[in-house]
């Protein structure tokens, strides 16, 4: 209740303070999208992939500064995650109410794909800083903390299985991959329903925002912007035990289950939309302007005509000049240089073609070789994998300063520790191996992953064999 309260007073105050500013105050609107994921982590236990969602927002933002300004916002969105469930659990030591026997339940997640999505709406309350990049153009920047609401939390299965089996250890009877309901054998999944998280929470983002100025007014911005939000308080609700219980039949869901850690969402992406100043008129930008000069006042010339002389200062006939005293007249032209047209320089020159990255033999070959497999908890190489690491030690002897990574994995059986440490002596069997055909030991690197990057899912005999593996790569 107090929570309430407090958000309420929040936007009373931000409403009042923006309705009486001087300054003007904006109204926004924008729609968007991104990866907006509800966060958890499966390990061992399975995949996850993180969703794309919508958002769209409301906001009122008061710039009580020619920098700063504050704003309460409302926004809504999508997220969604999927989850793929690819292991088995046992729950021995159990006792069969019709015959008294002692067996072990195996549940079995074949692939089994979960789709969560919810719909969030956020109040946020910000903070912003404005400035101005051009006559029209404006850079805003908002951080915000928000109070979060679920408005609908939903799971739904959509690909694999759950299988159900029995297993009685005084008779060595497995009852596996049947569909006998009544005796606790079968096969399900179809499954849906509420995911049961926390309904209320809080967070913090942040925006960046280019704002557009339209029209004469300007009072209409364009506005471009990315934002990112995260809550990041755990949405778990007194989640605990499995995502399956076989005695009921109840599937949990990934997020109530003890297989998620930690659960929480984030949303990241751009958005589009416009920017309207309501309230009072904004000091606009100013913009320099060259000084005028001054132009100097015109002179009048007085026109007077010239006086003529009188009849007694007429020059006499002595006086006049002879003909062959008059002064020669030369007409005199300036000359005009005629304008050249430019000379234009053609470069024939054939110009060459782009050099292209050349790929070496030996980078070539690794892309198209496969892992160097090894037998369980060996690091022996068989015979058919020998002819791989005699193309490979040939063609580095073509460029011996390349740089070759070894990388040692393995497949789940066994501690974590146990299969690093086997990882490692897998690289190191293949790095000797290569020593011995001429590769300089200095070009090679070793590392171990143990169990932790399969290329297919350890669930059969045939796919942990495919993960006991030696990777050849090429260091960059």
């Amino acid at each position: 209740m107090k929570r309430v309260t407090l958000i309420i007073f929040l936007i009373i105050t931000t409403i009042s303070t923006a309705v009486y500013a001087q300054k003007g105050h904006y109204f926004s609107a924008n729609i968007g999208g991104g990866i907006h994921d509800i966060r958890y982590t499966l390990g061992d236990y399975g995949d996850k992939t993180a969703g794309m969602g919508f958002r769209g927002g409301l906001g009122w933002q008061w710039m009580f500064s020619e920098h700063f300004g504050v704003g309460l916002g409302a926004d809504f969105n999508t997220l969604k995650t999927t989850g793929k469930l690819a292991f088995a659990e046992s729950t021995p030591n159990l006792t069969d109410n019709e015959n008294g026997l002692n067996f072990t339940s195996n549940v079995t997640y074949n692939n089994l794909k979960e789709v969560d999505n919810m719909q969030v709406a956020d109040i946020p309350l910000s903070l912003y800083y404005q400035a101005m990049l051009s006559e029209r153009l404006r850079l805003l920047v908002g951080v915000n903390g928000f109070y979060s609401a679920a408005l609908s939390q939903k799971y739904k299965t959509k690909g694999g299985d759950i299988a159900v089996g029995k297993y009685f250890p005084d008779y060595n009877l497995d009852y596996s991959g049947l569909d006998d309901r009544e005796h606790g054998v079968y096969s399900v999944s179809d499954f849906s329903g509420d995911m049961k998280l926390k309904k209320s929470l809080f967070g913090t983002g942040a925006q960046i925002q280019l704002c557009y100025a339209l029209g004469e007014t300007r009072r209409v911005e364009l506005v471009f912007g990315i934002y990112g939000a995260y809550r990041f308080a755990d949405q778990k609700d007194n989640a605990s035990g499995k995502v399956f219980n076989f005695e009921t039949a109840e599937y949990k869901g990934i997020t109530q289950s003890d297989l998620a850690g930690k659960v929480a969402s984030v949303n990241f992406g751009g958005a589009v939309g416009l920017r309207i100043r309501i309230g009072g008129k904004e000091k606009e930008p100013e913009i320099e302007e060259e000084p005028v000069k001054p132009t100097e006042p015109e002179q009048l010339v007085a026109e007077t005509e010239p006086e003529q002389p009188t009849e007694d200062e007429q020059p006499s006939d002595s006086q006049q000049p002879t003909e062959d005293e008059q002064p020669a007249i030369v007409d005199v032209q300036p000359s005009i240089e005629q304008e050249q047209p430019p000379v234009q320089i053609v470069d024939n020159t054939p110009k060459s073609e782009p050099l292209r990255p050349q790929v070496s033999r030996l980078e070539e070959l690794l892309s198209n070789i496969p892992p160097i497999q090894m037998p369980f908890n060996s690091c022996t190489i068989a015979p058919s994998m020998r002819s791989i690491l005699d193309d490979v030690a040939a063609a580095w002897k073509d460029n011996q300063s390349q740089k070759i990574l070894l990388t040692g994995h393995t497949c789940n059986i066994g501690t974590s520790e146990v299969n690093m440490r086997l990882g490692a002596k897998r690289a190191e069997s293949v790095k000797q191996e290569l020593v011995n055909r001429g590769v300089s030991p200095a070009q090679i690197t070793t590392e171990s992953c143990g169990d932790t990057e399969p290329i297919v899912p350890n669930t059969s005999d045939e796919n942990r064999q495919k993960n006991r593996r030696v990777e050849i790569k090429l260091m960059k």
